[in-house]
């Protein structure tokens, strides 16, 4: 992997919803549901990163590590925006895009990880402990160059990009 720096920048992102059917994963509900929750739970983790690293930010010397933060902040806000925004789409579905409710069990999430459609059961418990060590470091999944390229070019990038780019003409 390679050890480049590169710097974290926040990039504008939407999606057009209107078009997503119901069952976007062809023929499986469950496994789209399950999906869709990430939408629900993971905003909240991100508005509190920005929270906790906006509070440290004037503690930060380093300036590098400090443009890095800062680029941090704006990417998991702009995250919490983007799922956020399939929130009225799934309610237009006739979803009612809470957690109260719920009638799935280990055992759908269980048979779903060994269609290879979510992670596995064993998958998850097995990557606890390795998230949990003080050694852990993200950069031994990928790098942040990495994770960079793959976004710029990712089908919903390249749909964002499109999407905005007739919006910049119009300005």
């Amino acid at each position: 992997m390679s050890n480049k720096h590169v710097p974290l920048k926040a990039r504008k992102v939407s999606f057009a919803w209107e078009d997503t059917p119901l069952h976007w994963v062809p023929g499986d509900p469950f496994t789209t549901h399950t999906i869709n929750v990430l939408h629900l739970l993971l905003p909240a983790g991100e508005r509190w990163f920005v929270h906790v690293y906006q509070q440290v930010l004037p503690y930060i010397r380093d300036e590098r590590l400090r443009e890095d933060v800062i680029g941090f902040i704006g990417q998991e806000a702009m995250h919490s925006r983007a799922h956020d925004e399939v929130l009225p789409h799934l309610r237009d579905q006739g979803l009612d895009p809470t957690l109260a409710d719920g009638r799935a069990g280990f055992r759908d999430f269980h048979r779903r990880g060994r269609q290879g459609l979510l992670p596995s059961t064993g998958a998850i418990t097995r990557s606890i402990p390795g998230y949990l060590s003080r050694a852990y470091h993200p950069s031994r999944e990928c790098s942040t160059e990495q994770a960079v390229a793959y976004l710029a070019t990712s089908p919903a990038a390249v749909a964002a990009s499109a999407a905005v780019k007739p919006q910049e003409g119009a300005a």
